[in-house]
């Protein structure tokens, strides 16, 4: 097809705007949509309220090709996603027999006795195409109106997931032929901010394809490229030449891609520098940069071990008593590497100080910054910006 072809998600249920569920179908959603070349525009949450799901849909019907819904479809009186699609596009329910026959099927399966108000499951907009849905008791539909698809999946999200894989892709790339790929790659960046990297990148973010957009976390930014092509080789092709650019630009700041952690590149980086060895400690971290390191390290041949110091009075010097910690700790253990992350807090006002001590070289850097921000957040942060600067030295003398 000649148009552009766009979707919309609608997250129906109270529980995710009172917070009690977190939303992970939208996003699992767009996610596998993307790799079809069909893009989600728009995602929205509404509670269990038919008037304003009917506004919801009838908005999101109006603006892109295809629809979801994903929750509501239960037997209980606050399923409203059934009634809803129905008002949203003028059609009544209508009662399916097959559909009925296969609920009470999945409840012999089981052993058990299905309850009358699973029987409301077997209603459906009229003229809608039912979907038989084999891991789960709730039936899914779609909804064609004209070139247009309102799909409607499960909340529970191993139902979702089996369902717009196995019923819900395979139909979208017959009606609406999809041909088109779409690929992300994610380049990971420690040590520079967010605008610093905008500063250096900028051109590329005004691509229309690939199109690059930045996201920033706790003390690491990724940079996501977004290829649309008629093949993934095509799609890989456009990725490279946009990677390569930004690598130049940034350097040793970019320390890995798509799903690997700072602590992924810091265990790699040290097995090809000749197994060495690191050492950690921390103070008012919970062990997180041990943690992560740890898991990380599966083969077991580069992280030696870790150390709990004291819990330090917020307000003192931190930057000679980290020092003084790796220096000590280095002595007393056999290690390439000894890193240091302490964290001390005091309402919001949060300090943390990183070091980094080598066997060859001695102090290799040491840091302090002082933060308004969660605890949690800044021992991520220290401890992604210790292993960070660990992966500077450890590419500077490989």
């Amino acid at each position: 097809m000649s148009e552009k072809l766009t979707a919309q998600i609608v997250a129906i249920g109270t529980e995710l705007l009172l917070g009690n569920t977190v939303d992970t179908n939208s996003a699992y959603i767009a996610k596998e949509l993307g790799k079809q070349g069909l893009a989600v525009e728009s995602i929205a949450v509404e509670g269990d309220d038919e008037g304003r799901i009917v506004a919801a849909l009838q908005k999101a019907l109006a603006e892109a090709t295809v629809v979801f819904t994903t929750g509501g479809l239960g037997p209980t009186i606050d399923d409203k996603t059934r009634s809803s699609v129905a008002a949203a596009v003028g059609r009544d329910l209508v009662f399916d027999e097959d559909l009925l026959a296969q609920i009470e099927a999945r409840f012999a399966k089981f052993k058990r006795k299905m309850k009358p108000n699973n029987r409301t499951q077997a209603w459906i907009p009229a003229d809608a195409l039912p979907l038989e849905n084999p891991v789960g008791t709730a039936p899914c539909f779609i909804v064609e109106e004209g070139n247009k698809a309102l799909i409607s999946l499960p909340g529970v999200p191993r139902e979702m997931k089996y369902m717009l894989q196995n019923r819900v892709i395979p139909y979208l790339r017959k009606r609406y032929s999809l041909t088109q790929v779409l690929k992300t790659r994610t380049l990971h960046v420690v040590g520079m901010g967010e605008s610093d990297i905008d500063a250096r990148i900028s051109n590329l973010e005004e691509l229309e394809n690939p199109i690059v957009g930045l996201g920033a976390h706790a003390g690491v930014v990724d940079i996501r490229i977004t290829a649309s092509a008629d093949t993934m080789a095509e799609a890989d092709k456009l990725i490279a030449e946009v990677e390569a650019e930004a690598r130049e630009k940034l350097g040793a700041a970019i320390y890995g891609v798509d799903g690997e952690t700072p602590a992924d590149a810091v265990v790699r980086n040290l097995q090809a520098s000749g197994n060495k060895t690191l050492y950690i400690v921390e103070s008012g971290t919970a062990a997180l940069m041990a943690t992560r390191v740890a898991a990380a390290d599966v083969g077991g041949t580069t992280f030696v071990g870790s150390q709990l110091g004291a819990t330090l009075a917020h307000g003192q010097d931190l930057v000679p008593i980290v020092e003084q910690r790796v220096k000590a700790t280095a002595a007393n253990v056999a290690a390439d590497f000894v890193c240091a992350n302490v964290v001390t807090s005091e309402g919001k006002d949060v300090s943390y100080a990183t070091a980094i001590w080598s066997k060859t070289d001695g102090l290799i850097i040491s840091d302090h910054r002082d933060a308004s921000a969660n605890a949690a957040y800044v021992s991520s942060w220290g401890a992604n910006g210790c292993m960070s600067r660990l992966l500077d030295h450890l590419r500077k003398t490989a």
